[in-house]
């Protein structure tokens, strides 16, 4: 990793040496077509991970055995693009770049650092560099940051498919994007691997990818079932205590190393959970539990309030659109005002459907925007509404660009997320909100089942339990915003 500008550590040297083992001399196949590494924050495991792709890139072309000829094609992804992106700047070209001279870089190196597009190229012939119409070189080792779906992995060519951040991924997603990758990458005789990385968090129990990788792993140890994979983890015995100063210095290399001081640690135990501290530093696995249910709503309540019917065309209808701040999923959620069951027309009736509900965040602007103009869905509702907060202030302010949404934005601080969710509990109890039961109705309920009240009396929906939120908060603002619409004031739900 010396063109990273940062030489490994004994314990992430190991996990290179031993990851790019081959099989029989240079030039062979890899021992490993998977290497998995689950270490604790701070170990650098983004720079070991990006820093095999550079590599390889610097390895030049490959034959393979039918005697094609191909260039090195490197892929990294993490939780969602923009954060990939980011760790790829970081920790890949902004070092690279400082390593290299003006002389060095550029007759040799093209980048592209468009949001849309980000890659590296490298090339190494011993020529004049030719370039082709997109700014590539037409000999060039590239290496490309890609989303984490199945069309972003699924791409033809890749020699290296690295994942940071794993354990923001769920068992589904990890299935998902294990059967996209792995098809393209047999093509390649054993020269292609797989890296994947990550730290243990708070939520890394038996629903999440990280887990699997890790039982496989362990298995592969110790019971000799991992054929082609290479199994790292540096994680804390289920006897020793996190929170003994000894335990830092035995079980977390950063510190021993002097990459960490141990009042840095102590600062952050300060301000943590000690169950988050000994998740993310020292890789204690959450213990298997049940997603708890009905704590907060009731399961009464929320029978009565499921409906079959269609809501209604011409009358007041919002979206509430909310992402998880753990990467699990998002959902777009509307409500629309009806009269309810009596008749009644002094209050009406809130009717919740969640429209679309989908893992990770990466999709949510394109539903809502279409070549730069609003959806079809957008253009159906009255008003949007988002939560200022964490991914959703990032949210607001992509929407703010179309004019056409930004006019129709809603937005929730603190006192107003509060205010909606005591709506939400209120309007369930006393019959003045109904969910339809459509396509996303089983994730709706499993959210509603597991949800939870933050501590206080100011109470909001919990974030940090084990089933992603989003349905239930993006039904909670969908229905606040029909309480805060201008023309509705006269018939607030509130």
């Amino acid at each position: 990793m010396t063109l990273l500008g940062r030489p490994l550590r004994a314990e992430q040297q190991l996990i290179a040496d031993v990851g790019l083992e081959r099989i029989d001399g240079p030039g062979s196949p890899w021992a490993y077509n998977i290497v998995d590494t689950i270490v604790g924050r701070r170990f650098g495991k983004t720079v070991l991970e990006l820093g095999i792709p550079l590599w390889r890139a610097h390895l030049g072309d490959l034959t393979l055995p039918t005697g094609k000829v191909v260039p090195f094609r490197g892929a990294h992804t993490a939780q969602n693009l923009t954060a990939a992106r980011r760790r790829f700047l970081a920790d890949h070209v902004e070092p690279l770049r400082a390593f290299l001279t003006p002389e060095e870089w550029e007759p040799r190196v093209h980048e592209v650092l468009a949001a849309s597009q980000t890659s590296l190229s490298i090339d190494l012939a011993d020529h004049p560099p030719g370039v082709l119409p997109d700014g590539r070189h037409e000999h060039a080792q590239r290496t490309i940051v890609v989303p984490p779906t199945y069309d972003g992995v699924r791409g033809e060519g890749y020699l290296h498919l690295g994942f940071d951040e794993v354990l923001t991924m769920t068992l589904a997603e990890g299935d998902l994007l294990t059967s996209a990758s792995r098809p393209t990458m047999a093509e390649f005789f054993g020269h292609a691997q797989t890296w994947r990385v990550s730290n243990v968090g708070l939520f890394s129990d038996e629903r999440t990818w990280l887990r699997q990788i890790r039982d496989r792993g362990r298995a592969s140890i110790t019971e000799g079932t991992g054929r082609g994979r290479a199994y790292f983890e540096y994680t804390i015995p289920d006897d020793v205590d996190p929170l003994d100063e000894q335990t830092w210095w035995t079980y977390y290399p950063p510190l021993a190393g002097g990459w960490v001081g141990v009042e840095q640690l102590r600062d952050d135990l300060a301000e943590m959970s000690p169950e988050a501290f000994a998740a993310e530093y020292l890789g204690r696995w959450p213990a298997a539990r049940a997603a708890a249910e009905w704590l907060a709503l009731t399961k009464a309540d929320w029978t009565a309030a499921r409906t079959l019917d269609e809501q209604p065309a011409g009358t007041l209808t919002t979206l509430g659109v909310d992402i998880d701040p753990y990467g699990r999923s998002s959902s777009i959620v509307s409500a629309a005002t009806v009269p309810d069951a009596d008749g009644a027309t002094l209050r009406d009736v809130a009717l919740v459907e969640v429209l679309d509900h989908r893992p990770r965040s990466g999709w949510v602007v394109d539903a809502l925007v279409d070549h730069g103009r609003p959806s079809a869905l957008v253009d159906q509702v009255d008003w949007v509404v988002v939560d200022d907060y964490g991914a959703g202030h990032d949210l607001i302010a992509e929407l703010e660009k179309v004019p056409a949404i930004a006019r129709k934005l809603l937005t929730t601080k603190s006192v107003e997320l509060v205010s909606a969710c005591y709506g939400f509990d209120a309007g369930l109890r006393e019959r003045t909100i109904r969910w339809r039961a459509s396509d996303y109705h089983e994730a709706l309920t499993a959210a509603a089942a597991a949800a939870q009240r933050t501590s206080g009396k100011a109470w909001q929906w919990e974030r940090r339990v084990a089933v992603s939120q989003t349905p239930i908060l993006g039904a909670t603002l969908a229905v606040w915003a029909l309480g805060r619409a201008p023309i509705h004031q006269e018939a607030a739900i509130y």
